[in-house]
């Protein structure tokens, strides 16, 4: 490792690595956790999935479901014990950045478990593409449109995933709109 930051062996990037799951209460995937440690500096992202991979077979983090595909991770109780004996051996302002970007990586996850986007063929020849949002109490937007392709599908679902509030304050403001002038709002 290098010399950049406040991490100087593997011990802290340990420790820092188990900082960063401690700091939010979804599992994370192992790119989230890894970047949220990464904030230091000092650290490569070899020498971070290293240590990570050291802690899940130590049983300080373990495997808790998948994210298309991608395992998904969470502290475990013993790992929760270390860092609650320990956590003062990382610098405030490592602790600080390290938590910010683990809840940031925390929300972005949410998010974007709540967005759901797909393409699929008809018997006519064209594609059918759905688009959906929803937060905790249900549905907020479904969208279902015809595209020509499945390649205007994909953009269609890529511009949906990266700006999906945008588009449903558009929606809304197109279907609000006094077309002819005289409705009352």
């Amino acid at each position: 490792m290098a010399a950049l930051g406040y991490i100087r062996d593997k011990l802290d990037l340990k420790y820092l690595l188990l900082f960063v799951l401690a700091s939010v209460k979804e599992p994370l995937g192992l790119d989230d956790i890894i970047e949220a440690a990464l904030t230091d500096g000092a650290i490569t992202y070899f020498d971070a999935s290293d240590a990570f991979y050291e802690l899940v077979e130590s049983g300080h983090v373990t495997p808790e479901g998948e994210d298309g595909g991608a395992p998904l991770y969470r502290i475990s109780e013993h790992g929760r014990e270390i860092i609650a004996a320990s956590e003062k051996r990382l610098p405030q302002s490592v602790r600080r950045d390290a938590q910010k970007a683990a809840l940031t990586a925390a929300a972005r996850r949410k998010r974007d478990s709540l967005i759901t986007c797909v393409t699929t063929p008809r018997a006519d020849g064209a594609f059918t593409t759905r688009l959906e949002m929803r937060d905790d109490d249900g549905d907020i937007i479904k969208l279902e449109l015809m595209v020509v392709s499945r390649s205007q599908g994909q953009l269609i679902e890529s511009n949906f995933r990266a700006n999906a509030e945008s588009i449903y304050g558009s929606v809304l403001d197109a279907l609000l709109k006094d077309y002819d002038g005289d409705i009352e709002q």
